[in-house]
């Protein structure tokens, strides 16, 4: 399955900038996982560049910024081998005790 590019978002300030909110609106995904995304370090699950701008808490991108990114699959992380699955338990039957009691 290929990753379609994210439409470009359109900024909702007079300032030009996109904020994360016009992100989780236009996009349809949830701020914490935009967040977690920003790329701030060399994580190699962060696919949104880092912010062009902070404006008070607020972080702020050039739309130019966010044109033709690509959100990758969900999916398992490169690096990750398949493994067989652990064998289920068994239940042990045990025998009640006897009640013959001499």
């Amino acid at each position: 399955m290929t990753s379609e590019p994210l439409p470009t978002p359109a900024p909702s300030s007079p300032t030009g900038y996109v904020t994360l909110a016009d992100l989780t609106a236009q996009w349809g995904i949830a701020g914490s996982t935009l967040r977690s995304a920003i790329r701030d370090s060399d994580h190699p699950r962060r696919w949104l560049p880092a912010p062009d701008a902070t404006l008070g808490r607020a972080l702020v991108w050039h739309p130019a910024t966010l044109a033709n990114l690509k959100r990758p699959t969900p999916g398992r992380p490169a690096g990750v081998r398949e493994t067989q699955p652990r064998a289920r338990r068994t239940a042990t039957t045990t025998a009640p005790p006897s009640a013959t009691g001499t």
